[in-house]
C-alpha cells in the first residue's frame, strides 16, 4: 500500500502531466494557424481558427509565463491577445456549430462571448498589460442589452426582432459576470442594465432546483411551483393537471431538463461575480447546495480516482448536437474550488476532490500522445456518445483555461496544492 506522502506527489504529478499535454496541443494548434490568422488558434474540429479557442490559450500561454518565466510564453500570449484585438470582442461574437446540414453559426453567442472575454482579462492580467480603454463597456452593454429577454434573464445568443428565445441560466450567470467586471469600470448611474444585477442574483436563486441543480432553462412560476417539491413526491404532483405540463420529462424546458456541464458553469459565474462584488454571503446558501449538488454526483473509482455520474443527463435518441457527458465539467469543478474556498464556502473536508478529479483525467481521459484534442471530450458508453455531435466547445483550450487557476496555485503555495488538500468527499 503506498504511504499518504507517495499517493499525493502521484496526484500532484498528474497536474503538471495533463497541463503539459494542453500547453503542448496548444502550441501545435496555434503554429497551424493560417498566415493571415497569425496568433489564433487553430479548433481541432471545425478545423479553423476559433477566436474563443484563441483566448483560452492566450490565458493557458500567460499562465505558462508566469510559471516558468519564459518570455516565450509571454510571446505567444502576446501573439493571441493581438490578434483578438483586431476584433470587435466586445459586441457579441458567432459560436460555429454543425448539424446534419452542415456548418452554421448562432449569432452574438453570449456563452462564447463572456467567456471569451473572461479568458481575456484573465490573461492581461497575468501579462500585467494595461491596454487603452475606448468606448468597449459601452459596446458591451449594448450587446448585452441585445441579448436581455426580460427583467434579469439572458438568452444564448442576440435575440431575433420578433423572436421569443427561452432565458438560459448559465448565459445570465455570464452575463452578471460581464456586468459585475463592467461595474467597476463604468458609471453606473449612466448605464441601465447594471441596475438589474441584484435582479439577475435573484432569479438565479429562484432558478434553482430544490436539490441544488440548475435547470438549464430559467423556470417558470409553474416550474419553480413543481420543483419545491422533492422528486420523490413529484408523481403524485403530476395528477394535478394544472401542474403536469411543468412536471413531466422529455422537454429541452422542463425543470428536469439539464446537464452537469451547464450547472457548474452558472456555479462558476455566479462565484466569480460575488468574488468581484465583494462576497458577504448573500448567496453562499445557493452555492453550498450547488456544490452538495456536484458532491453528490462524484463516485468513488477502484484506483483512488474520482468520477461524475453523468447516467442523469438526458440520452439522445438519435444524433444531437449537445453538451450531454461533457468533460469539461472536471474542469470546470477544478476552477469552482479555489473560488469557494477563498469564500469559505468549501471545508477542508472537501479541498481533496481536485486532487482526485485530476487522478482520473491523468488515468481514463488522456489520449494517446499526437490525438487531438488530448483529452476525451466526452466519457460514457460508446452507444450514448455515438449520437452526441462534435462541438468545437470541447477543445482542451477550455479545459485549459480552467486549469490555469490550479497550476497558478500550485506555483505560489507548492508545498500543498494551493487550496487542496489531501482529503476526500464525504461518503
Amino acid at each position: 500500500m503506498k504511504d499518504a506522502g507517495t499517493a499525493r506527489n502521484m496526484r500532484r504529478s498528474a497536474l503538471f502531466g495533463i497541463w503539459s499535454r494542453v500547453v503542448s496541443e496548444l502550441v501545435d494548434l496555434q503554429d497551424q494557424a493560417p498566415e493571415d490568422f497569425r496568433g489564433h488558434v487553430v479548433n481541432p474540429v471545425s478545423g479553423s481558427v476559433y477566436a474563443r479557442d484563441t483566448a483560452f490559450a492566450a490565458q493557458v500561454f500567460a499562465a505558462e509565463y508566469y510559471r516558468t518565466q519564459d518570455e516565450r510564453w509571454r510571446s505567444r500570449a502576446k501573439a493571441a491577445l493581438d490578434t483578438l484585438e483586431r476584433m470587435d470582442i466586445y459586441s457579441g461574437l458567432d459560436e460555429p456549430i454543425w448539424d446534419r446540414y452542415g456548418w452554421h453559426f448562432n449569432k452574438g453567442s453570449l456563452a462564447t462571448s463572456g467567456m471569451l472575454l473572461d479568458a481575456v482579462w484573465e490573461a492581461e492580467s497575468l501579462l500585467d498589460m494595461n491596454r487603452p480603454a475606448g468606448d468597449e463597456w459601452q459596446r458591451l452593454s449594448r450587446y448585452l442589452e441585445s441579448c436581455r429577454v426580460g427583467p434579469g434573464l439572458f438568452a444564448h445568443d442576440t435575440a431575433k426582432a420578433g423572436g421569443n428565445p427561452p432565458a438560459v441560466q448559465n448565459t445570465t450567470a455570464i452575463a452578471l459576470y460581464l456586468l459585475e467586471h463592467m461595474s467597476l469600470k463604468m458609471n453606473q448611474s449612466t448605464v441601465p442594465i447594471l441596475q438589474e444585477r441584484d435582479l439577475i442574483y435573484s432569479t438565479l436563486k429562484q432558478g434553482q432546483r430544490i436539490d441544488g441543480f440548475w435547470p438549464y432553462v430559467y423556470p417558470g412560476l409553474g416550474q419553480q411551483i413543481c420543483f419545491r417539491f422533492p422528486s420523490s413526491l413529484r408523481r403524485f404532483v403530476r395528477y394535478l393537471p394544472v401542474l403536469n405540463k411543468y412536471c413531466e420529462k422529455g422537454g429541452d424546458r422542463s425543470v428536469d431538463f439539464g446537464d452537469i456541464v451547464h450547472h457548474c458553469l452558472v456555479l462558476y459565474y455566479l462565484c466569480k461575480s460575488a468574488l468581484l462584488r465583494g462576497s458577504n454571503g448573500s448567496c453562499d446558501w445557493v452555492l453550498r447546495k450547488a456544490w452538495r449538488w456536484i458532491i453528490t454526483h462524484l463516485q468513488n473509482t477502484a484506483d483512488g480516482g474520482l468520477r461524475l455520474d453523468f447516467d442523469g443527463e438526458p440520452v439522445p435518441s438519435a444524433p444531437r448536437y449537445c453538451n450531454f457527458r461533457e468533460t469539461t465539467s472536471y474542469f470546470l469543478i477544478l476552477a469552482t474550488l479555489p473560488l469557494l474556498a477563498k469564500m469559505g464556502v468549501v471545508d477542508t473536508e472537501h479541498r481533496g476532490v481536485g486532487l482526485r478529479i485530476l487522478a482520473h483525467v491523468r488515468d481514463r481521459l488522456l489520449e494517446e500522445e499526437g490525438i487531438h484534442p488530448g483529452i476525451k471530450p466526452y466519457e460514457g458508453p460508446i452507444e450514448i456518445l455515438r449520437n452526441i455531435l462534435p462541438r468545437v466547445g470541447e477543445s482542451v483550450a477550455w479545459k485549459g483555461a480552467c486549469l490555469s487557476g490550479i497550476v497558478l496555485a500550485e506555483t505560489n503555495s507548492p508545498s500543498r496544492m494551493g487550496h487542496f488538500q489531501e482529503s476526500g468527499p464525504e461518503g
